[in-house]
């Protein structure tokens, strides 16, 4: 209970943080020069303000939620309820059967959390002055619930599964999570680059090809086939490198070719150069690894803690069955999130100022600031590009805008 008060005071802090900066109307210095007109900052001020408001409200429900679920007992009251109506006992019913109501049980109690931190943040976007469209929020809530119900049912049906191991054959049981682990970690590794390569790419104009090619002569990449333009249906103007060896894959989204002038695609594809250049794949499938194996720990490290299950209100001596345990690890990855998501977004900010970095050094930091600027008019997400550095290391893996700047300009 006290882990989750501590951690909501410090989030909510952070999130006031963000918006007292909005408030204050405050330009960040190397943005004065970008900035010509006054008036869009503001207008970009009062939107972000708005919007770090939202975020305040969602981060409030994420909390209470957990906190009021664990103070009063409600998982293991919903687990008793849940147990009354599907059996006499499900605790002395047959493992399957213990393991399917388990399942049951996370997919109803699982999605009707979600749902609920859901409707706190439609609740506060409809309490915006700038939400007018509510169709579209309607809309987005119900696709969101969807998504929550959809997720929920496969993370139930996987946790049946190592449940079912589990009480088969415990030692069976390790051996088959660490079997599902060492498969996500070749899916997240290879999947991705490898169907990249399989779906069909659109051409590049003569002039980008040239230019191309003789960047990648200069650094010695292999070849202008590694460019993969990609036309998806909905998405940001974005690029990304992927893979590595013969898998490694630069992409670029058509709507991006349209929207920035030749130099500064050529920023961009420095920029994710700069990732290859620096191994930044290898290092993030080095990092899944380890937090696979920080799961695995977690699982085994809870299976035997009675006490933190009585601090969550079962008062049994006995453990409860093992699925409804992962579930509870489930509930308190809150805390684990808020701890180990600056970690991961700080190794994100240093692979990006690296990549940057690379660019500049190769001659394209002014190219670099332009193609910056071009995507943060775009895109709209003012919050994530110009926000206050603690609010953004809790929240987007990219340095803000300002951050990058400053780290372009000492570069150059």
């Amino acid at each position: 209970m006290s882990v989750f008060t501590y951690v909501f005071l410090i989030e909510m802090l952070i999130n006031y943080r963000e918006y007292k900066r909005w408030k204050s109307g405050h330009m960040p210095a190397e943005l004065i020069p970008f900035f010509v007109d006054p008036e869009k900052y503001r207008a970009i001020a009062k939107v972000s303000m708005e919007s770090s408001a939202a975020v305040a409200t969602v981060t409030f429900f994420k909390h209470i939620i957990p906190t009021i679920a664990i103070g009063f007992s409600l998982i293991p009251k919903a687990w008793e309820w849940f147990e009354a109506k599907t059996s006499s006992s499900i605790l002395t019913s047959s493992s399957a059967f213990r393991v399917r109501a388990s399942v049951m049980f996370i997919i109803i109690l699982g999605s009707i959390y979600g749902i609920l931190i859901l409707i706190g943040a439609f609740l506060a976007q409809l309490l915006m002055p700038n939400a007018v469209d509510y169709k579209k929020l309607a809309l987005g809530l119900l696709w969101a619930i969807r998504q929550v119900i959809i997720g929920n049912t496969v993370y139930a049906l996987l946790y049946g599964f190592l449940a079912t191991r589990y009480n088969k054959n415990p030692k069976k049981f390790w051996r088959g999570l660490l079997l599902l682990v060492l498969s996500l970690v070749v899916l997240v590794a290879f999947g991705p680059a490898v169907l990249i390569k399989l779906i069909p790419t659109l051409p590049l104009s003569d002039s980008l090809s040239k230019k191309a090619e003789a960047l990648f002569s200069r650094v010695g990449f292999d070849g202008i086939e590694c460019i993969r333009v990609l036309d998806p249906p909905v998405g940001e103007p974005n690029a990304a490198f992927l893979g590595f060896g013969p898998l490694k894959s630069i992409i670029l989204f058509k709507s991006l070719i349209v929207m920035l002038p030749e130099n500064n695609l050529m920023a961009v594809l420095a920029h994710e150069l700069g990732h290859w250049y620096n191994n930044d794949i290898p290092i993030r499938i080095f990092e899944f690894i380890l937090l696979a194996a920080a799961l695995c720990f977690l699982t085994w490290w809870i299976r035997g803690k009675k006490h933190l299950f009585k601090s969550l209100g079962f008062t049994s001596d006995s453990a409860p069955p093992f699925v409804i345990c992962l579930f509870c690890l489930g509930i308190l990855s809150n805390v684990l999130i808020f701890i180990f998501q600056p970690l991961n977004n700080m190794l994100g900010w240093y692979m990006e100022y690296r990549a940057d970095t690379y660019a500049t050094k190769l001659g394209y930091g002014k190219d670099i600031i332009e193609a910056l600027l071009i995507l943060a008019d775009s895109g709209g997400k003012w919050e994530a590009i110009l926000g206050d550095w603690m609010f953004a290391i809790f929240h987007f893996d990219h340095p803000t805008l300002a951050m990058r700047i400053r780290n372009v300009v000492a570069n150059q």
